[in-house]
């Protein structure tokens, strides 16, 4: 969640340094982001598929991508999670008992209550599976 904060952030920034009022950037910021996520789980198609069926050639979105894609935005968000998680395991390493291992990786994924858990970690070795579509910690 906090990734997506530093997101809805740079975003703005963005907005106001090209003349919008900050409040304004902020709240288009955030409705992109939303927009964005509803259209992933609304639809059930692939975010790249989603990205490119926004994209008109020669269009404003694509050298906006192709900003991103310079500085690397795809490959900083995998290392962030990873940094994430692997933080994460380390401290529950050090601080929980196994069973609870589990839980923490979860919470990496910033899991509100009545979102369903990534079905990835439904089975986790760690502890008993949870039951599809609760969020349980």
């Amino acid at each position: 969640m906090s990734m997506m904060f530093a997101a809805i952030e740079g975003l703005a920034d963005g907005g106001v340094k090209m003349g919008l009022p900050r409040d304004l950037s902020i709240k288009l910021a955030a409705h992109t982001l939303l927009g964005a996520a509803k259209m992933v789980l609304e639809t059930g198609e692939h975010p790249a598929v989603l990205k490119e069926e926004v994209q008109s050639p020669a269009g404003s979105t694509i050298y906006g991508i192709h900003e991103l894609e310079r500085g690397g935005m795809r490959g900083l968000l995998i290392n962030a999670v990873e940094a994430a998680s692997n933080r994460s395991k380390n401290v529950g390493d050090q601080n929980l008992p196994r069973q609870s291992i589990h839980r923490t990786l979860i919470s990496t994924f910033a899991c509100p209550e009545g979102m369903v858990v990534p079905s990835k970690f439904d089975n986790c070795e760690h502890s008993p599976p949870l039951t599809p579509g609760t969020c349980q910690f």
